[in-house]
């Protein structure tokens, strides 16, 4: 009769362990770059396309300037993407995004920009502080503090 000693008895469940730890270990580390780059691709506002330059209106201190660009103009649905730029050190944050807003007969994509205060925005009636909100159509609440 062949016994298997106390100590091999150790170290083949130390091997049992080693390869399901390392399994482990690769298939939450694939989990989380899958989760990251659904993310990255399809939630962020990092990927949006650039779109046709509209306009700048600029606050009323001149501290910010929010550069509106259209997506998708010669569609029956377009795109407004809304980028703020901080005029004194000129970091530049996308704080709007709508997606599918009905172009009227003529194909024109309207939007209105209203300064409210030198950080308070109005784009297309959503009303923004500059410094920490973001409006994306794609987030329940719209993102919109």
């Amino acid at each position: 009769m062949n016994r298997l000693s106390p100590a091999s008895t150790v170290k083949g469940n130390s091997m049992k362990y080693k390869r399901l730890t390392l399994v482990l270990i690769v298939s939450l580390s694939t989990v989380l770059l899958l989760v990251y780059g659904f993310h990255f691709f399809f939630l962020s506002l990092h990927n949006l396309p650039q779109g046709e330059y509209i306009g700048e209106p600029t606050s009323p201190q001149g501290t910010y300037t929010v550069k509106l660009y259209e997506t998708s103009p010669a569609l029956s649905s377009g795109g407004t993407r809304g980028e703020v730029i901080n005029n004194i050190t000129g970091k530049k944050k996308t704080i709007y995004w709508e997606y599918n807003r009905n172009v009227p007969k003529g194909g024109v994509l309207l939007n209105t920009i209203k300064w409210e205060d030198d950080e308070t925005v109005i784009i297309n009636g959503k009303k923004l502080n500059v410094k920490k909100d973001v409006y994306d159509f794609r987030r329940k609440g719209h993102g919109c503090s």
